[in-house]
């Protein structure tokens, strides 16, 4: 209880401090450019009351797959003045994240002890990763949040007692799809609360059963499963037809097509998994209490896809059938015309980045020690694994500790560091195992065991703040930070480009801050006179905020102003700028949001030191510039 109090404290103070840091913050654009604008608009006009599916009638909404987000910002937007500001979703972020740190150490704890869920506890409080996400994208912590609430329920099941195994069973079922359906990025997540739901009703599976006496029903499933198969695309076909009529849509013959082989797919996935649930219920189950909490718990996900997709379930099945493909036409390469010129080579179509050499690069990136840590872990699981008769646990342990980067792999997502966020708790999965494992073999050594996590902990929260301060907030708060800059030294009124560079930085400020400035934009520095301010955008083309940006794409960095170009190239501006402000282009950190530009920085190594630099924000006094060009 006094390590659950100590998690409390510490995700209570960390949430607080980054709550207070990021009170101004802006939106990443302006105009309702970007999702969670989008989202805050339609979660300030829905009803509660009325069915999720209602807010997909907002031809600007970015609801899909994230109701439940949606649904959410919409009660936290309450307790604000102006619900559509950005830190509504901070504030949900933030709060999701707490939770999750607090029931991680929960769940933890009752699988491999309370030490070993106390650090790693830690080591989620204490990485920046879960609070850049936050103040970034917070609705995959949000999915997060819910998916470890669904795994409470299966940690309390007494599989004795049969209204505890229903009643939970059910919980744990309408809490998973309550995940999925709370994040574009959740998909990670319900295949692992399935393994635990699995876990959990081992008791009622055994060895195989007489081979002899199963053939015939198992032939008969295999025959059933082939026929169906077979019937796949006369099916796929009827059903086309009905849906064409039932929805009064017109499809081209390349869509109708295209349906019907994805239907057929479907059809025989679902044939597949049906005939496999079959053959391992005929093979293995026990006891029929293993069918009851299975449709249990399907009952409850039923219950809750029914919710989100009534009352047009037909209609909203199909905008999930084309949203749940976000890898394939959301894919930024596409923006692209040239890939030779931009990326050095040709790529091939729907590329997403690297593969699975990618994760590792990013993982040291974002997560160094706790990747380390897990690299580590892996390596003591199967030599202390091995040695005894804990080998099954061990395998299960790392099946479930790089099951999200499978599911993500293997759904071709986005390669984008919040994607990949749901593997961070994969990882702490297997080190919490390795822990157990170590104390429960040299128990003589513990606490030299405890002292060195204690160091490495602290040296990963040492770190961690410091990329917080240096990296992760003030890059994010680059728009809010120049209206601090500006406020502080009483400047109304300044000059400034109007280009695309432009967007994401002063054009972001005023909208979010409406009536406070007056700007000006100018073609160049020496139209703008000799007196005044200036502030000098980004001009970074490999920024974050750049890589969609098509006058970017072509034209590369900003040089279309031979002054700036000469104090760029000289150096001169970082003598005579009254400010320079971190943006989004000038972090190591949020290069990873776009698949793009995680690709040039990790793969290709195109986003050197200059370019992040060229991502800042500059103040310049116009009289300063011309004494130095008179000089």
């Amino acid at each position: 209880m006094d390590m659950l109090l100590v998690v409390i404290l510490v995700a209570a103070c960390f949430g607080a401090r980054v709550f207070l840091d990021s009170r101004g913050i802006c939106f990443l654009g302006g105009k309702m450019s970007t999702d969670n604008e989008k989202m805050l608009k339609v979660a300030s006009q829905i009803k509660l009351s009325s069915w999720p599916s209602g807010m997909h009638r907002f031809s600007f909404g970015r609801g899909q797959l994230r109701e439940f987000w949606v649904m959410g910002v919409s009660l936290m937007g309450r307790l604000y003045d102006r619900p559509v500001v950005e830190h509504v979703n901070v504030s949900l972020g933030l709060l999701a994240h707490a939770i999750s740190g607090i029931l991680s150490f929960i769940i933890l704890s009752h699988f491999f002890g309370v030490w070993p869920a106390f650090f790693c506890a830690l080591l989620y409080l204490g990485s920046y990763w879960g609070y850049q996400v936050s103040i970034y994208l917070g609705h995959v912590i949000f999915s997060q949040m819910w998916f470890l609430l669904a795994l409470v329920p299966l940690i309390w099941v007494n599989t004795e007692d049969m209204s505890s195994l229903l009643g939970l069973s059910l919980a744990s079922g309408a809490l998973t799809a309550i995940c999925f359906f709370a994040s574009s990025a959740s998909r990670k997540y319900p295949p692992m609360s399935l393994v635990v739901f699995m876990v959990v009703l081992a008791g009622y599976l055994g060895m195989p059963k007489e081979y002899a006496t199963q053939i015939e029903p198992i032939a008969g499933i295999g025959i059933i499963w082939a026929l169906f198969a077979v019937a796949a695309p006369y099916i796929s076909l009827k059903l086309v037809s009905f849906l064409e009529k039932k929805l009064t849509k017109s499809w081209s013959p390349k869509t109708r097509n295209q349906y019907q082989y994805e239907i057929a797919k479907l059809i025989r996935k679902i044939g597949f998994g049906a005939a496999f649930f079959a053959i391992f219920a005929a093979l293995f189950v026990q006891d029929y209490r293993w069918f009851a909490a299975v449709n249990a718990f399907a009952l409850g996900s039923v219950s809750i896809v029914l919710y989100i997709l009534l009352p047009n379930v037909l209609e909203n099945t199909i905008r999930y059938y084309t949203f749940l493909n976000i890898g394939t036409w959301a894919n930024h390469f596409n923006s692209y015309p040239d890939h030779i010129k931009t990326f050095g080579r040709h790529l091939p179509d729907n590329f997403r980045g690297e593969g699975m050499q990618w994760v590792p690069k990013f993982f040291m990136r974002v997560i160094p020690i706790p990747f380390l840590l897990y690299c580590l872990s892996v390596v003591v699981l199967l030599v202390f694994g091995m040695e005894g008769d804990v080998w099954g646990r061990v395998l299960l342990v790392l099946f479930l500790s790089i099951l999200p980067t499978l599911v993500t792999e293997i759904t071709k997502g986005l390669q984008v560091g919040k994607s990949y966020f749901p593997s961070f708790l994969g990882l702490l999965i297997a080190i919490s195992a390795a822990i157990q494992l170590v104390l429960e073999r040299i128990p003589d050594q513990s606490f030299w065991v405890l002292l060195c996590l204690s160091a490495i902990v602290g040296v990963h929260l040492i770190w961690n703040i410091y990329l917080y301060r240096t990296d992760v907030l003030p890059s994010r708060m680059g728009p809010a930070r120049l209206r601090e800059r500006l406020r502080e030294r009483k400047i109304t009124h300044f000059f400034s480009y109007d280009t695309a560079y432009n967007d994401g930085f002063v054009k972001t400020m005023l909208y979010s801050y409406p009536g406070e400035f007056s700007v000006q934009y100018v073609r160049s520095i020496e139209e703008a006179g000799n007196e005044g301010v200036f502030v000098v955008p980004p001009s970074s083309s490999k920024s974050v905020a750049m890589e969609t940006q098509q006058f970017s794409i072509l034209n590369g960095d900003f040089r279309q102003d031979s002054v700036l170009n000469e104090l760029l190239d000289t150096g001169r501006i970082e003598k005579i700028a009254l400010e320079r402000i971190k943006t989004l282009g000038s972090s190591r950190v949020y290069v990873h949001e776009s698949e793009v530009t995680s690709f040039r920085d990790l793969g290709l190594h195109q986003i050197a030191d200059r370019d992040r630099w060229l991502g800042h924000g500059w103040v310049i006094d116009l009289a300063t510039i011309n004494q130095g060009r008179a000089r």
